[in-house]
């Protein structure tokens, strides 16, 4: 318990001190009046519906809504406008997805997200169930480019493309061939890369805007570190229970991350091959029933895969907390018992069960870190039905950024 306090106080900590940014901005409100100001990049994975700023450094944040806001801009960084517009309510989820070829419209205000800026210009709007793409001309309003899956009778899946038919209508550059339409996937590179290049043809001196795709990260770090193990194992039917002896060790680990591209890296999954292993004995003189002495040999190879977010503090140094699901290998998983004349008596061969981990650490400039990381107890003898263990690890890691 008071292990889990400490980690509570420092994730805490980690939120109280992780640097919000606010960067150059402005936004247009309903009378036409634009304001320069500072608004906070969350760099948004869903569509805004509100957005927080502040005039300048020292001025209190205050909120921006899309009530009274039309169009609002981090210079190079992101650009919305407010609309309000049919958007197809089709769900891509199997589960939820409609047995109708057509759109399913909803009028919607929205604010819409500027992918590329120009004679044609294309948006997005991300709802977390769907991502859906609008297009807009000269002469024409913003308006949504039509892809929908759905289902026939037989319950395969159908797609309703009619957004290349749209893409054929409103571009007109001779150099897009009809093949070229038919290999643009409905995914945002796909259609800016089409669009821009439209763009491009037909306007060449034309200063269009065209958003950055970003792209995820990806880091291999080599993680030695000291590990500081117990454990505990008890029989169920001789009700006793022996404490083992808690050992520091060593383990090294490898740790593949991949940091994914929308809200400003923050988020990112985590897998870490690990090796470990905890060596222990214990004598009984309390007269129970239990064998004189017991001792464990125990290494494995650990499989962690979880989640990791970062609170940046500047632009080198940053925190980071995260929690995995651990798949444990048994190497070696050796029990025995020793009666006071010497004698062998049981001897068990364990399998371990899944456990936990929660971490907390810090890195700079994206190279080195140190992490604390604290394991919920594992059962490491799951294949016996009355024997059971409960070996409890805490680790400081080191980790190296080969990357």
């Amino acid at each position: 318990m008071k292990k889990i306090s400490v980690f509570s106080f420092f994730l805490f900590s980690m939120f109280a001190f992780s640097q919000i940014h606010f960067e150059k901005a402005y936004f247009i409100n309903n009378n036409d009046l634009k304001t320069e100001c500072l608004i906070r990049n969350v760099d948004w994975r869903n569509s805004p519906t509100t957005f927080e700023y502040k005039t300048d450094a020292n001025s209190e944040v205050q909120k921006g809504d899309i009530k009274n806001v039309k169009v609002f801009e981090i210079y190079n960084e992101a650009k919305y406008t407010r609309a309000t517009l049919n958007i197809d309510q089709s769900s891509d989820d199997l589960n939820q997805m409609s047995t109708k070829y057509e759109p399913e419209f909803l009028e919607k205000t929205v604010f819409l997200k500027h992918l590329v800026d120009g004679s044609v210009k294309l948006y997005k709007y991300d709802d977390g169930g769907y991502t859906k793409y609008f297009l807009e001309t000269s002469d024409h309003q913003p308006k949504q480019l039509i892809y929908k899956p759905y289902l026939l009778e037989s319950d395969a899946k159908a797609y309703n493309r009619t957004y290349q038919k749209q893409l054929q209508k409103a571009l007109s550059c001779s150099k897009i061939s009809a093949n070229d339409l038919q290999k643009t996937e409905y995914k945002e590179t796909d259609l800016v890369k089409l669009i821009s290049a439209n763009n491009q043809c037909e306007n060449p001196s034309e200063d269009q805007k065209v958003v950055a795709q970003k792209k995820g990260i990806i880091n291999l770090s080599v993680r030695p570190r000291i590990n500081f193990a117990s454990m505990t194992f008890t029989n169920a039917n001789q009700r006793g229970q022996y404490e083992m002896e808690a050992k520091t060790g060593f383990g090294i680990g490898v740790e593949l991350e991949y940091v994914f591209p929308f809200n400003r890296n923050k988020w990112s999954v985590i897998l870490e091959p690990t090796y470990q292993s905890y060596k222990a004995q214990q004598t009984n003189n309390d007269g129970s029933i239990f064998s004189d002495k017991a001792s464990v040999d125990y290494s494995s190879i650990e499989f962690p895969m979880g989640i990791r977010h970062y609170f940046f503090l500047n632009n080198q140094s940053k925190l980071f907390v995260n929690a995995q699901y651990i798949f444990d290998y048994n190497l070696t998983t050796k029990f025995e018992f020793i009666d006071g004349m010497g004698r062998l008596g049981n001897t068990l061969e364990g399998k371990s069960a899944q456990n936990f981990s929660y971490g907390i650490g810090y890195q700079y400039n994206n190279k080195y870190s140190v992490e604390f990381k604290y394991f919920t107890g594992r059962n490491i003898l799951g294949n016996y039905t009355f024997w059971s263990t409960n070996y409890q690890n805490i680790s400081i890691i080191f980790s190296y950024n080969l990357l």
